[in-house]
């Protein structure tokens, strides 16, 4: 099988295209808008996670036996301390203030009853600091505790394993000590002696913390955890919709393997949407989440790959046109190493002349079609192009039509079957203002006389 033991490949474009992970100039993206977590640390690891497609069906079924034992232990799970309670311990673990490294025998007390009155500030962050890491630490007791679960098995035996270290167990018991030698010794073995320890918590923590948003979301909005399958041959959706949308309409649809689904519709009957909803619904699959869907199948993919219309780089001294089919050629390039490939193409070389942008299109779906480690979904205003692509085997033919017989266009937003020949950019133009704009602008008359300008 094509792709077997690969590594699934990350691309940045891919997950732009899909809204899963923009700048934050653009708005909310994907990770943002399904994010659940209780801090900024887990936050980042879950952007890791949604971002990260894992290469196999195992990998995939290990992150599902975790949501699943979080779905049963719910509860378990409320202990994790939230942002405030583990940015007290970062900003102890970064406070500038050097510890007292001398505590032992009388000249420890001197020095720490000295260093109590003299240095209040200090000594004041180090008796709060005592208090963060022994409620830290209590809260790491309780998940190391967690039974076998997956992935959280191997977190949990790992904190376990830290705070059952000699260091960590000298330093609980030193925390319990009350007078200011004990004290300032706990907040020097805390900062300087096993500060990586408490570093390498963290980590764990905002692991944990990364993992119950994916179930907490997943339960949240009623996702279905898909099944994955390495030899599967077909891609299986029912009930599909895209997270973004209010009030959606649900789709289903089969797409076997080697095949390239071709969807024709007019302006704003949804085929824009529906391939972003295929396309973050296979990654967000791929990462371990559940998908926005009744149910869902899927083969794992090692590449995922979108082309939607793009910008000009003029840095790059690149138009339109040039960005378009040079991302095409990396995708195409991608897709030839016989990697098992999901390929979304929205609207191809809308960026030039309609006749070249016909023949090229001929020239990159004829090529997919053939490609039988390929699944492609593609959609296009061209819907002459289902006179070339029928004559093919491996192409399906879907659209997303107007409902007809009302004055005004409307639509249902549901895929179907067939090509779809309508035609309503004059409605979007007419809709949107714009005819109503050039009327009062011609209305404002023309000078009696005009001269021509000319380019120099």
């Amino acid at each position: 099988m094509p792709g077997r033991g690969a590594v699934t490949t990350k691309d940045r474009q891919t997950l732009v295209d899909l809204e899963i992970d923009v700048a934050p100039s653009r708005g909310p993206d994907l990770v943002n808008f399904l994010a659940r977590t209780r801090s900024k640390g887990g936050y980042r690891a879950l952007r890791r996670r949604m971002t990260s497609p894992l290469p196999s069906a195992n990998a995939i079924r290990d992150v599902h036996r975790t949501l699943r034992f979080v779905q049963t232990h719910r509860m378990l799970f409320d202990t994790i301390p939230g942002e405030a309670d583990l940015s007290a311990l970062v900003s102890y673990l970064d406070a500038p203030f050097d510890t007292v490294q001398s505590t032992a025998g009388l000249r420890g007390r001197i020095e720490g009853w000295w260093t109590a009155k003299r240095y209040r500030e200090m000594y004041g962050v180090a008796k709060r600091g005592g208090e963060v890491i022994s409620s830290f630490l209590l809260c790491m007791k309780t998940l190391s505790s967690i039974p076998d679960a997956s992935l959280l098995e191997a977190i949990s035996n790992e904190i376990r394993a830290i705070i059952e270290s000699p260091p960590i167990e000298s330093l609980l018991i030193e925390s319990a000590g009350k007078t200011a030698r004990h004290i300032l010794h706990c907040d020097h073995t805390a900062r300087r002696v096993v500060r990586t320890y408490f570093e390498r918590l963290l980590q764990l923590v905002f692991e944990v913390d990364a993992l119950v948003s994916m179930w907490d979301v997943t339960a949240e909005k009623g996702y279905v955890l898909p099944d994955i399958d390495e030899d599967c041959n077909e891609i299986v959706v029912e009930g599909l919709v895209h997270p973004f949308v209010r009030n959606p309409v649900a789709n289903s649809f089969r797409l076997d393997s080697g095949t390239l689904l071709f969807i024709t519709g007019p302006n704003t009957a949804g085929k824009s949407t529906f391939l972003k909803a295929c396309g973050a619904a296979i990654l967000l699959a791929q990462t371990g989440m559940g998908v926005p869907a009744r149910r869902f199948r899927t083969p794992v993919f090692d590449v995922i790959l979108t082309v939607f219309p793009s910008r000009d780089n003029l840095q790059a001294g690149l138009s339109h046109f040039q960005v378009e089919a040079r991302r095409m050629a990396s995708v195409a390039s991608l897709a030839a190493k016989g990697r098992r490939c999901l390929i979304i193409l929205d609207e191809l070389f809308c960026g030039t002349n309609a006749v070249d942008c016909y023949a090229a299109n001929v020239e990159v779906l004829g090529a997919l079609a053939s490609a039988n480690h390929c699944m492609a979904i593609v959609s296009s205003h061209l819907d002459t192009l289902a006179q070339d692509l029928g004559q093919l085997d491996c192409v399906e033919f879907a659209c997303f039509v107007s409902q007809t017989g009302a004055e005004e266009p409307s639509f249902d937003y549901r895929i179907r079957a067939g090509v779809a020949t309508q035609h309503l950019g004059s409605h979007v133009l007419q809709s949107e203002g714009l005819y109503q704009a050039l009327s009062a602008l011609r209305l404002r008359g023309q000078p009696a006389s005009k001269t021509k300008g000319s380019v120099t």
